[in-house]
Protein backbone atom coordinates (compact mmCIF):
# COMPACT_ATOMS: atom_id res chain seq x y z
CA UNK A 1 0.00 0.00 0.00
CA UNK A 2 1.22 3.11 -0.50
CA UNK A 3 2.46 5.86 2.16
CA UNK A 4 0.11 8.11 3.50
CA UNK A 5 1.38 11.94 4.83
CA UNK A 6 -0.14 13.38 8.09
CA UNK A 7 0.73 17.22 8.36
CA UNK A 8 1.79 18.07 11.69
CA UNK A 9 3.16 21.59 13.05
CA UNK A 10 6.97 19.93 12.63
CA UNK A 11 5.75 19.68 8.62
CA UNK A 12 4.36 16.68 6.82
CA UNK A 13 5.70 13.30 7.62
CA UNK A 14 6.10 9.99 5.63
CA UNK A 15 3.56 7.29 7.61
CA UNK A 16 4.14 3.30 5.66
CA UNK A 17 0.26 2.34 5.16
CA UNK A 18 -0.16 -1.43 6.22
CA UNK A 19 -2.77 -3.71 5.27
CA UNK A 20 -4.19 -3.22 9.09
CA UNK A 21 -6.51 -1.32 11.21
CA UNK A 22 -4.97 1.47 13.00
CA UNK A 23 -5.11 4.91 14.37
CA UNK A 24 -2.59 7.75 14.49
CA UNK A 25 -2.83 9.76 18.13
CA UNK A 26 -1.52 13.30 18.39
CA UNK A 27 -0.44 14.85 21.51
CA UNK A 28 0.70 17.98 20.23
CA UNK A 29 -2.66 20.36 21.27
CA UNK A 30 -4.99 20.42 24.44
CA UNK A 31 -7.20 18.05 22.39
CA UNK A 32 -5.75 14.89 21.91
CA UNK A 33 -6.63 14.24 18.33
CA UNK A 34 -7.24 10.13 17.00
CA UNK A 35 -7.07 9.80 13.06
CA UNK A 36 -7.55 6.34 11.67
CA UNK A 37 -5.47 5.25 9.04
CA UNK A 38 -4.64 1.48 7.35
CA UNK A 39 -7.53 -0.50 6.01
CA UNK A 40 -9.77 1.15 8.79
CA UNK A 41 -8.80 5.20 7.52
CA UNK A 42 -12.69 5.80 5.89
CA UNK A 43 -14.57 3.75 8.51
CA UNK A 44 -17.66 5.33 10.61
CA UNK A 45 -16.19 4.58 14.34
CA UNK A 46 -18.85 2.91 17.26
CA UNK A 47 -20.23 4.99 19.84
CA UNK A 48 -22.94 4.23 22.71
CA UNK A 49 -26.56 5.66 21.42
CA UNK A 50 -27.51 7.13 24.86
CA UNK A 51 -30.47 8.61 23.35
CA UNK A 52 -32.40 5.15 22.26
CA UNK A 53 -29.77 3.25 24.72
CA UNK A 54 -28.50 0.67 22.02
CA UNK A 55 -24.43 -0.10 21.04
CA UNK A 56 -23.65 1.47 17.42
CA UNK A 57 -21.00 -0.58 15.97
CA UNK A 58 -20.52 1.66 12.88
CA UNK A 59 -18.05 -0.13 10.22
CA UNK A 60 -16.49 -2.40 12.79
CA UNK A 61 -19.56 -5.30 13.52
CA UNK A 62 -17.60 -7.96 11.34
CA UNK A 63 -13.89 -7.18 11.92
CA UNK A 64 -12.11 -9.92 13.21
CA UNK A 65 -11.69 -8.57 16.88
CA UNK A 66 -15.57 -8.62 16.96
CA UNK A 67 -16.61 -11.57 15.63
CA UNK A 68 -14.43 -13.82 17.31
CA UNK A 69 -14.76 -12.34 20.62
CA UNK A 70 -16.88 -14.73 22.39
CA UNK A 71 -18.25 -15.18 26.05
CA UNK A 72 -18.16 -19.12 27.66
CA UNK A 73 -17.94 -21.00 30.45
CA UNK A 74 -14.72 -22.58 30.93
CA UNK A 75 -12.97 -25.69 32.92
CA UNK A 76 -10.17 -25.10 34.98
CA UNK A 77 -7.94 -26.84 32.48
CA UNK A 78 -8.92 -24.16 30.11
CA UNK A 79 -11.36 -26.29 28.09
CA UNK A 80 -14.19 -24.35 27.05
CA UNK A 81 -17.67 -26.26 28.33
CA UNK A 82 -20.17 -23.78 27.04
CA UNK A 83 -20.57 -20.89 24.48
CA UNK A 84 -22.74 -18.10 25.53
CA UNK A 85 -25.08 -16.50 23.73
CA UNK A 86 -24.07 -12.44 23.02
CA UNK A 87 -26.65 -10.73 23.84
CA UNK A 88 -27.92 -13.33 26.74
CA UNK A 89 -25.30 -14.97 28.79
CA UNK A 90 -27.71 -16.94 31.04
CA UNK A 91 -28.46 -19.20 27.61
CA UNK A 92 -26.21 -20.61 25.85
CA UNK A 93 -25.47 -20.27 21.70
CA UNK A 94 -28.35 -23.57 21.30
CA UNK A 95 -30.77 -21.14 23.56
CA UNK A 96 -30.47 -23.35 26.27
CA UNK A 97 -30.22 -22.25 29.44
CA UNK A 98 -27.09 -22.15 32.14
CA UNK A 99 -27.89 -19.79 34.71
CA UNK A 100 -26.12 -21.93 37.25
CA UNK A 101 -23.17 -22.21 35.39
CA UNK A 102 -22.94 -18.20 34.96
CA UNK A 103 -23.97 -17.83 38.50
CA UNK A 104 -20.76 -20.17 39.46
CA UNK A 105 -22.95 -22.73 40.84
CA UNK A 106 -20.26 -25.39 39.39
CA UNK A 107 -17.43 -23.31 40.21
CA UNK A 108 -16.45 -22.56 36.39
CA UNK A 109 -15.76 -19.40 35.55
CA UNK A 110 -17.40 -16.89 32.96
CA UNK A 111 -14.26 -15.79 30.60
CA UNK A 112 -14.39 -13.92 27.29
CA UNK A 113 -12.65 -15.55 24.76
CA UNK A 114 -10.34 -13.54 22.46
CA UNK A 115 -8.68 -14.20 18.92
CA UNK A 116 -5.13 -13.69 18.33
CA UNK A 117 -4.79 -10.03 17.83
CA UNK A 118 -1.39 -8.53 16.73
CA UNK A 119 -0.42 -5.08 17.43
CA UNK A 120 2.92 -2.45 17.09
CA UNK A 121 3.14 0.93 17.94
CA UNK A 122 5.60 3.55 15.66
CA UNK A 123 6.51 6.66 16.86
CA UNK A 124 6.04 9.41 13.84
CA UNK A 125 7.43 12.34 15.71
CA UNK A 126 7.38 13.47 19.47
CA UNK A 127 4.10 12.92 20.53
CA UNK A 128 2.73 11.07 17.82
CA UNK A 129 2.09 7.47 17.35
CA UNK A 130 0.36 5.22 15.38
CA UNK A 131 -1.15 1.73 16.88
CA UNK A 132 -1.78 -0.58 14.39
CA UNK A 133 -3.77 -4.05 14.58
CA UNK A 134 -3.78 -6.94 12.82
CA UNK A 135 -5.17 -10.88 12.80
CA UNK A 136 -1.46 -11.88 11.19
CA UNK A 137 2.22 -10.86 12.16
CA UNK A 138 2.86 -8.62 9.11
CA UNK A 139 6.48 -7.60 9.92
CA UNK A 140 8.79 -8.69 13.10
CA UNK A 141 7.89 -5.65 14.81
CA UNK A 142 4.15 -7.38 14.66
CA UNK A 143 3.76 -9.31 18.65
CA UNK A 144 1.40 -11.06 19.67
CA UNK A 145 1.68 -10.32 23.32
CA UNK A 146 -1.84 -11.37 25.17
CA UNK A 147 -1.96 -14.70 22.90
CA UNK A 148 1.54 -16.11 24.71
CA UNK A 149 1.19 -18.38 27.68
CA UNK A 150 3.91 -18.37 30.75
CA UNK A 151 5.73 -21.44 28.74
CA UNK A 152 6.58 -19.37 25.30
CA UNK A 153 3.76 -20.58 23.45
CA UNK A 154 1.70 -19.19 21.09
CA UNK A 155 -2.15 -19.94 21.57
CA UNK A 156 -4.73 -18.88 19.09
CA UNK A 157 -6.89 -17.23 22.14
CA UNK A 158 -6.62 -15.53 25.37
CA UNK A 159 -9.20 -15.20 27.87
CA UNK A 160 -10.31 -12.48 30.37
CA UNK A 161 -12.75 -12.96 32.96
CA UNK A 162 -16.46 -11.57 32.08
CA UNK A 163 -17.04 -10.12 35.75
CA UNK A 164 -15.39 -8.74 38.27
CA UNK A 165 -13.65 -11.44 40.91
CA UNK A 166 -15.32 -12.59 43.69
CA UNK A 167 -13.73 -14.70 46.31
CA UNK A 168 -16.01 -17.68 47.06
CA UNK A 169 -14.64 -19.47 49.96
CA UNK A 170 -11.21 -19.50 49.01
CA UNK A 171 -11.97 -20.18 44.94
CA UNK A 172 -11.68 -16.73 42.89
CA UNK A 173 -14.07 -17.25 40.75
CA UNK A 174 -15.83 -15.18 37.67
CA UNK A 175 -19.27 -14.92 38.19
CA UNK A 176 -22.75 -13.26 37.95
CA UNK A 177 -23.78 -13.89 41.41
CA UNK A 178 -25.12 -11.02 43.05
CA UNK A 179 -25.50 -12.85 46.53
CA UNK A 180 -21.85 -12.70 46.47
CA UNK A 181 -19.71 -9.36 47.46
CA UNK A 182 -17.00 -8.11 45.14
CA UNK A 183 -13.78 -8.40 46.32
CA UNK A 184 -12.18 -5.23 47.40
CA UNK A 185 -15.86 -4.24 48.59
CA UNK A 186 -16.41 -5.75 52.48
CA UNK A 187 -14.29 -4.86 55.40
CA UNK A 188 -12.16 -7.89 54.97
CA UNK A 189 -9.21 -7.01 53.86
CA UNK A 190 -6.08 -9.44 52.31
CA UNK A 191 -2.57 -9.05 51.27
CA UNK A 192 -2.37 -9.54 47.19
CA UNK A 193 -0.05 -12.57 47.78
CA UNK A 194 -3.40 -14.21 49.68
CA UNK A 195 -5.63 -13.29 46.79
CA UNK A 196 -2.33 -14.56 44.25
CA UNK A 197 -2.89 -17.97 46.20
CA UNK A 198 -6.03 -17.95 45.59
CA UNK A 199 -5.93 -17.98 41.52
CA UNK A 200 -3.07 -19.97 41.74
CA UNK A 201 -5.46 -22.99 43.35
CA UNK A 202 -7.07 -23.20 39.81
CA UNK A 203 -3.68 -24.67 38.35
CA UNK A 204 -3.65 -27.70 38.64
CA UNK A 205 -0.08 -28.89 37.15
CA UNK A 206 0.04 -26.12 34.79
CA UNK A 207 0.49 -22.55 35.54
CA UNK A 208 -2.80 -20.98 32.86
CA UNK A 209 -4.47 -19.44 35.54
CA UNK A 210 -3.75 -15.54 36.80
CA UNK A 211 -4.78 -11.96 37.22
CA UNK A 212 -5.38 -10.06 34.36
CA UNK A 213 -2.03 -8.72 32.73
CA UNK A 214 -0.89 -5.54 31.65
CA UNK A 215 -0.55 -6.98 28.01
CA UNK A 216 -4.37 -7.46 28.53
CA UNK A 217 -5.29 -4.45 29.48
CA UNK A 218 -2.86 -3.37 26.72
CA UNK A 219 -4.95 -4.57 23.82
CA UNK A 220 -8.20 -4.01 25.10
CA UNK A 221 -8.27 -0.18 25.37
CA UNK A 222 -6.16 -0.08 22.36
CA UNK A 223 -8.99 -1.58 20.18
CA UNK A 224 -11.32 0.85 22.28
CA UNK A 225 -9.73 3.74 21.26
CA UNK A 226 -9.47 2.13 17.70
CA UNK A 227 -13.35 1.11 17.42
CA UNK A 228 -14.49 4.57 18.86
CA UNK A 229 -11.65 7.12 17.12
CA UNK A 230 -11.82 8.94 20.37
CA UNK A 231 -9.35 8.86 23.61
CA UNK A 232 -12.67 9.69 25.86
CA UNK A 233 -14.07 6.26 26.26
CA UNK A 234 -16.34 6.93 28.84
CA UNK A 235 -18.30 9.26 26.67
CA UNK A 236 -18.10 6.94 23.81
CA UNK A 237 -18.96 3.68 25.94
CA UNK A 238 -20.58 4.56 29.01
CA UNK A 239 -19.55 6.64 31.98
CA UNK A 240 -19.43 3.56 34.37
CA UNK A 241 -20.55 3.41 38.00
CA UNK A 242 -17.88 6.25 38.76
CA UNK A 243 -19.82 8.22 41.22
CA UNK A 244 -21.88 7.10 45.10
CA UNK A 245 -19.47 5.09 47.06
CA UNK A 246 -20.60 5.59 50.61
CA UNK A 247 -17.75 3.88 53.25
CA UNK A 248 -20.84 3.37 55.74
CA UNK A 249 -22.82 1.01 53.56
CA UNK A 250 -21.92 -2.80 52.96
CA UNK A 251 -20.30 -3.48 49.32
CA UNK A 252 -19.47 0.94 49.56
CA UNK A 253 -22.36 0.81 46.73
CA UNK A 254 -20.25 -1.02 44.18
CA UNK A 255 -22.26 -2.72 41.81
CA UNK A 256 -22.38 -6.92 42.39
CA UNK A 257 -21.51 -9.02 39.28
CA UNK A 258 -23.67 -9.98 36.85
CA UNK A 259 -25.62 -6.57 36.46
CA UNK A 260 -25.65 -6.55 32.90
CA UNK A 261 -25.75 -9.82 31.88
CA UNK A 262 -28.48 -9.89 29.44
CA UNK A 263 -27.59 -6.54 28.03
CA UNK A 264 -25.10 -7.81 25.22
CA UNK A 265 -21.30 -7.27 24.26
CA UNK A 266 -21.57 -3.38 24.84
CA UNK A 267 -23.53 -1.31 26.88
CA UNK A 268 -23.25 1.48 28.60
CA UNK A 269 -25.41 4.70 30.13
CA UNK A 270 -24.58 8.44 30.58
CA UNK A 271 -24.91 8.69 34.44
CA UNK A 272 -22.03 8.37 36.51
CA UNK A 273 -23.82 6.34 39.61
CA UNK A 274 -25.69 3.38 40.19
CA UNK A 275 -24.49 2.18 36.10
CA UNK A 276 -21.99 0.09 34.96
CA UNK A 277 -20.56 -0.21 31.72
CA UNK A 278 -19.81 -2.70 29.40
CA UNK A 279 -17.01 -3.77 26.91
CA UNK A 280 -16.31 -6.82 24.59
CA UNK A 281 -18.29 -8.56 27.07
CA UNK A 282 -16.89 -7.49 30.62
CA UNK A 283 -18.68 -5.79 33.17
CA UNK A 284 -17.13 -2.85 34.68
CA UNK A 285 -13.92 -2.66 32.75
CA UNK A 286 -13.31 1.15 34.52
CA UNK A 287 -15.59 2.03 37.30
CA UNK A 288 -16.96 0.32 40.33
CA UNK A 289 -13.62 -0.57 41.73
CA UNK A 290 -9.98 0.23 41.02
CA UNK A 291 -8.82 -3.04 39.11
CA UNK A 292 -4.99 -4.32 39.67
CA UNK A 293 -2.73 -5.34 37.10
CA UNK A 294 -0.26 -7.94 37.13
CA UNK A 295 3.38 -7.41 35.33
CA UNK A 296 3.04 -3.75 36.00
CA UNK A 297 4.91 -3.83 39.48
CA UNK A 298 5.47 -0.55 41.29
CA UNK A 299 8.54 -0.58 43.68
CA UNK A 300 8.61 2.76 45.13
CA UNK A 301 9.02 5.40 42.15
CA UNK A 302 10.48 2.30 39.83
CA UNK A 303 7.69 1.16 37.26
CA UNK A 304 8.93 -2.54 35.73
CA UNK A 305 5.92 -3.91 32.73
CA UNK A 306 6.61 -7.16 31.44
CA UNK A 307 4.82 -8.06 28.51
CA UNK A 308 5.66 -11.53 27.86
CA UNK A 309 5.51 -13.12 31.46
CA UNK A 310 7.40 -16.30 31.70
CA UNK A 311 7.96 -19.65 34.40
CA UNK A 312 10.57 -16.93 36.00
CA UNK A 313 7.74 -14.80 37.61
CA UNK A 314 4.44 -17.24 37.01
CA UNK A 315 4.87 -17.91 40.68
CA UNK A 316 5.91 -14.80 41.88
CA UNK A 317 2.45 -12.49 42.81
CA UNK A 318 3.83 -9.50 40.59
CA UNK A 319 4.57 -10.85 37.34
CA UNK A 320 7.36 -8.77 37.09
CA UNK A 321 10.92 -7.88 39.36
CA UNK A 322 13.57 -5.31 38.86
CA UNK A 323 15.52 -7.97 37.37
CA UNK A 324 12.94 -9.34 34.81
CA UNK A 325 10.91 -6.71 32.44
CA UNK A 326 10.42 -4.99 29.33
CA UNK A 327 9.91 -1.56 30.11
CA UNK A 328 10.70 0.64 32.81
CA UNK A 329 9.43 4.21 33.81
CA UNK A 330 10.67 6.23 36.56
CA UNK A 331 7.54 8.41 38.57
CA UNK A 332 9.84 10.64 39.25
CA UNK A 333 9.68 11.73 35.47
CA UNK A 334 6.14 12.62 35.39
CA UNK A 335 6.19 16.08 34.64
CA UNK A 336 3.46 18.33 37.57
CA UNK A 337 3.61 15.20 39.83
CA UNK A 338 2.61 15.60 43.28
CA UNK A 339 2.77 13.27 46.17
CA UNK A 340 -0.71 12.27 47.21
CA UNK A 341 -3.09 14.49 44.58
CA UNK A 342 -5.10 13.26 41.86
CA UNK A 343 -3.91 15.44 38.54
CA UNK A 344 -5.73 15.08 35.21
CA UNK A 345 -3.21 12.92 32.70
CA UNK A 346 -1.92 15.76 30.07
CA UNK A 347 0.03 13.76 27.96
CA UNK A 348 1.10 10.20 27.97
CA UNK A 349 3.94 7.89 26.84
CA UNK A 350 2.41 5.68 23.59
CA UNK A 351 4.15 2.24 22.95
CA UNK A 352 3.67 -1.69 22.89
CA UNK A 353 3.01 -1.64 26.72
CA UNK A 354 0.51 0.66 25.72
CA UNK A 355 -0.09 4.01 27.47
CA UNK A 356 1.76 5.25 30.73
CA UNK A 357 1.45 8.90 31.65
CA UNK A 358 3.58 11.53 30.68
CA UNK A 359 3.05 14.63 32.06
CA UNK A 360 0.09 15.88 34.39
CA UNK A 361 -2.16 19.35 34.21
CA UNK A 362 -1.26 21.96 36.56
CA UNK A 363 -5.23 21.40 37.33
CA UNK A 364 -8.50 19.29 37.08
CA UNK A 365 -10.38 22.42 35.87
CA UNK A 366 -9.65 21.55 32.04
CA UNK A 367 -11.05 18.02 32.77
CA UNK A 368 -12.77 18.59 28.90
CA UNK A 369 -8.68 18.20 27.78
CA UNK A 370 -6.01 15.79 27.37
CA UNK A 371 -7.03 12.12 28.57
CA UNK A 372 -9.87 13.00 30.03
CA UNK A 373 -8.26 10.91 33.53
CA UNK A 374 -6.71 11.20 36.04
CA UNK A 375 -3.24 9.91 37.83
CA UNK A 376 -2.77 9.23 41.39
CA UNK A 377 0.30 8.08 43.05
CA UNK A 378 1.11 8.45 46.66
CA UNK A 379 4.14 7.08 49.45
CA UNK A 380 6.44 4.35 48.51
CA UNK A 381 6.70 0.77 48.62
CA UNK A 382 5.23 -2.22 45.80
CA UNK A 383 2.01 -2.56 44.56
CA UNK A 384 0.58 -3.60 41.14
CA UNK A 385 -0.30 -1.15 38.73
CA UNK A 386 -3.90 0.25 39.50
CA UNK A 387 -6.24 1.12 36.78
CA UNK A 388 -9.94 2.01 35.82
CA UNK A 389 -10.74 4.05 38.99
CA UNK A 390 -13.65 3.22 41.83
CA UNK A 391 -17.11 4.28 42.15
CA UNK A 392 -15.83 7.96 43.51
CA UNK A 393 -14.06 10.94 41.86
CA UNK A 394 -16.65 11.11 38.50
CA UNK A 395 -15.22 10.71 35.33
CA UNK A 396 -11.56 11.35 35.98
CA UNK A 397 -11.46 7.57 37.01
CA UNK A 398 -12.37 5.93 33.29
CA UNK A 399 -10.31 2.90 31.48
CA UNK A 400 -7.10 5.40 31.71
CA UNK A 401 -7.18 6.12 35.33
CA UNK A 402 -3.70 5.44 36.43
CA UNK A 403 -2.34 4.95 40.43
CA UNK A 404 0.01 3.07 42.75
CA UNK A 405 -1.98 3.70 46.02
CA UNK A 406 -3.23 0.15 46.37
CA UNK A 407 0.11 -1.05 47.68
CA UNK A 408 0.45 -4.54 48.26
CA UNK A 409 -3.09 -4.82 50.24
CA UNK A 410 -6.39 -4.79 49.18
CA UNK A 411 -8.40 -2.09 50.46
CA UNK A 412 -12.08 -1.24 50.32
CA UNK A 413 -11.59 -0.33 46.31
CA UNK A 414 -9.47 -3.17 44.97
CA UNK A 415 -10.44 -5.90 42.34
CA UNK A 416 -9.13 -7.33 39.36
CA UNK A 417 -10.41 -9.46 37.10
CA UNK A 418 -8.73 -12.57 35.99
CA UNK A 419 -5.97 -13.83 32.83
CA UNK A 420 -6.54 -17.50 31.32
CA UNK A 421 -3.96 -18.17 28.62
CA UNK A 422 -4.05 -22.00 28.49
CA UNK A 423 -1.55 -24.48 27.40
CA UNK A 424 -1.10 -25.00 23.49
CA UNK A 425 -2.18 -28.40 23.55
CA UNK A 426 -6.01 -27.27 25.05
CA UNK A 427 -6.54 -24.25 23.06
CA UNK A 428 -4.69 -24.76 19.25
CA UNK A 429 -6.53 -28.25 19.12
Amino acid sequence: MAPIFVKRHGGSKKIKELDAYGFLIDQTKDDVVIEYVGINKNYNPAHMDYSTGTFEYGDWSDVFFIKNTKPCIVFNTGKIYHYLDKNNFFVNEENVSVENYVKGTYGHCTMIEFPKIYWKVVNIQKNVDVVWVSDKKLDEEFECYANKNVYGEEIDKFYVSAFESILNGSDVVSCANNNLYLIGTTSSTNKLSSYFSFVNKKNSGDIVWSMMKRCDKTIIIFLLVLMSKSIDCQKKYGNGNVEGYNYSVSGKNAIRAGSMVKEGMFKGYDVTNGKGVKVFGIENFWGNTVKQVRCSYMEDENVYIKMIEGTATANTQFGASRDIFDFYFNLNDIVNLENGKMKLIKKMHVGNYGFFPKELAESDSEADKYFKDAAYFTGSGYCLEGYGGHNFGGTLRGMNYFSNSSKHNFTFTDNFFMSLKPRASIVNA
